[in-house]
């Protein structure tokens, strides 16, 4: 049984940016989660072992988003996938299909206002780019403008209060949060 149960964190500590997976049974309460930061000296994400509360901006629920918003270096699949963005006519125009209230895609346009390109939610994202990269690539913005947390230092947080206690599992490589029922 799944649980909206997570770590209680001083008053303002929570960061928005984690994604928390969790149940409960009889004895406890248990959530846990994966999370990335990205490493702006070797333009690579890794894996961010958050102690479940605090921390910054610099913190990704997935590796794909964490690499999608931050590595500005393409990679040699990356090389192999631009003419696929061409054909489905992927360009620097930073025109977009406004979202529904139901989409969720994320799909980065060059803003020629701003000179940058921009993390937008769209209706439909063919023509537009999968990471900020491709933009950075074909566009070459005047202002590299990445999304600010790509520039936070990794910060690993503070553990929660109220008797929740936060572990490292090696053997997921996951952090697992309980809190013991009383």
């Amino acid at each position: 049984r799944g649980t909206n149960m997570k770590p209680q964190c001083e008053a303002g500590k929570e960061n928005k940016n984690v994604v928390w997976r969790g149940y409960e049974d009889n004895k406890n309460t248990t959530c846990f989660e994966k999370s990335f930061y990205y490493d702006n000296a070797t333009d690579t994400c890794k894996q961010l072992h958050y102690n479940g509360c605090d921390g910054n901006g610099n913190n990704f629920p997935s590796l794909s988003s964490c690499l999608d918003t931050c590595k500005v270096k393409l990679t040699p699949y990356d090389n192999k996938f631009l003419p696929v963005l061409e054909k489905y006519g992927a360009n620097c125009s930073g025109e977009f299909t406004p979202p529904d209230h139901r989409s969720t895609v994320t799909r980065y346009i060059y803003n020629s206002t701003s000179e940058q390109c921009q993390r937008v939610i769209v209706g439909a994202g063919d023509k537009n780019f999968p990471a900020v990269r491709y933009c950075l690539h074909k566009c070459k913005p005047q202002n590299n403008g990445t999304d600010p947390r790509c520039s936070e230092p990794m910060d690993m947080g503070k553990g929660p209060v109220e008797g929740w206690k936060c572990h490292m599992d090696k053997e997921y490589n996951t952090v697992f949060c309980y809190k013991p029922q009383i």
